[in-house]
């Protein structure tokens, strides 16, 4: 018998692992109403610019300013240039 390479223990922790980085994360802050929509910047990133998959299930963001997302792959860290992927292949036992 052969078992999924991501099975339903490691959601959990995965699942877990999101709801604390989301518990953690502070205050949500809304857009300026001061700024005109063209003075913010938009960025869409993928398995192109470093996603190790492009659906995406959690984004946190923690107060040391690390945004978290969690995905199919695995859990993954950004820090504003690049990402780090967290997951059982690449970082042994999370």
């Amino acid at each position: 018998m052969r078992t999924a390479p991501f099975g339903a223990h490691r959601w959990c922790a995965l699942a877990g692992a999101c709801t604390v980085l989301l518990l953690a994360s502070g205050n949500a802050y809304a857009l300026d109403p001061k700024k005109a929509i063209s003075q913010y910047v938009h960025a869409a990133w993928d398995d192109e610019r470093g996603l190790p998959q492009n659906s995406v299930t959690a984004i946190a963001q923690t107060r040391d300013g690390y945004i978290w997302f969690g995905t199919q792959e695995g859990l993954v860290r950004f820090d504003g240039a690049r990402f780090v992927v967290f997951d059982h292949s690449r970082q042994g036992n999370l």
